[in-house]
């Protein structure tokens, strides 16, 4: 399967989702800062996995690579599930659902061009997120090219 494209833009926005996650599995409360680092998805270094208090050096060592191997597999996880024609799928808009309320493009059309980062939810369904800002450019491509759709912004 394709990598999805965009699915960077939303890390910011579920970063503090996977910190809790991980902290139902971890001894010790972890920090994750967004600067390249040691924490990889599809390959690409884009985060920084720590322990946010000082342990001894054997327990580092021991649960270090396990909470990053765990975090990658939970990442593109959630970046691949329900993932179709290069956008991303369902399983990321229920994790922006519940860290809270939705404020973006809902649109409803088919064979339509959609920018990176735009959620896939059903056949015909997408969502566009208010912070990508890449609705202007969704609008004025598929009008330009006369394509049919629906779109409803809601906040």
């Amino acid at each position: 399967m394709a990598v999805p494209e965009g699915w960077e833009l939303y890390l910011p926005k579920i970063q503090a989702w996977l910190e809790k996650r991980l902290e139902t599995v971890s001894p010790w409360p972890v920090k994750i800062s967004l600067e390249p680092g040691n924490l990889k998805v599809f390959g690409r270094p884009v985060a920084h996995l720590s322990l946010k208090q000082r342990q001894p050096l054997s327990e580092s060592k021991r649960w270090l690579p396990l909470l990053k191997e765990l975090s990658q597999a939970w990442l593109e996880n959630l970046f691949l599930s329900g993932a179709q024609n290069g956008c991303l799928g369902e399983g990321l808009f229920q994790v922006l659902k519940e860290s809270r309320a939705l404020e973006g493009l809902w649109i409803k059309g088919r064979r339509l061009f959609c920018p990176p980062g735009t959620i896939f939810l059903k056949e015909g369904l997408y969502f566009l997120p208010r912070f990508l800002k890449s609705q202007q450019l969704f609008l004025k491509t598929n009008w330009r090219e006369r394509r049919k759709f629906l779109a409803l912004y809601l906040t």
